[in-house]
């Protein structure tokens, strides 16, 4: 059992925000030698829209201002827009029966996902004692590395994040039989 890093990239800041990328990634915080497991799904739109899931046209206006890489690695004509209820089932899979599910921040990721998988009718993954924080590690004021080379990809977030809550678990000296 491992832990996950989540993240997902959207059409809107809200709980039914529309998903257009989610990405989960396998880890191990107290111990980097375990290889990072990753997987990202780009979600179709417009069978969100027909969930009523919503579209802001003032985060669509942010994405506008995100630079080419960015725009590129989540609105790319390339990417292979998954069936919603395929990409869920295999997110549900990947992220069952982990120890701990982090993200940047508990209330942006989890109700967005939490929202979405309630809409199919699918249980949490997750309970809210397994709900873990990044930005609230990365506040202690230890310091870490976050070299993440494509900022707004979900799957390039999430090991960006993961390596930096590797690198503060070494320097806390937390280890897996602790």
């Amino acid at each position: 059992m491992s832990s996950i890093m989540l993240d997902i990239e959207t059409a809107a800041t809200g709980s039914n925000a529309v998903i257009l990328q989610i990405a989960a990634l396998k880890f191990d915080p107290s111990d980097p030698s375990i290889e990072l497991d990753g997987r990202i799904w780009h979600l179709d739109v417009e069978e969100q829209t027909k969930f009523g899931r919503v579209v802001c046209d003032d985060t669509m206006e942010w994405w506008a201002s995100q630079g080419e890489e960015a725009i590129e690695s989540v609105f790319g004509e390339h990417l292979e827009r998954v069936p919603l209820e395929e990409a869920m089932d295999e997110f549900h899979k990947f992220v069952w029966g982990q120890r701990e599910y982090w993200a940047q921040g508990p209330v942006f990721d989890f109700p967005i996902i939490e929202s979405l998988l309630r809409q199919l009718g699918r249980p949490d993954p997750w309970s809210y004692q397994q709900v873990r924080d990044t930005r609230t590690l990365f506040k202690l004021g230890i310091p870490y590395e976050y070299d993440n080379p494509i900022k707004h990809n979900a799957l390039s977030d999430c090991v960006a994040q993961a390596l930096a809550v590797q690198q503060i678990f070494e320097q806390l000296k937390i280890f897996k039989n602790d």
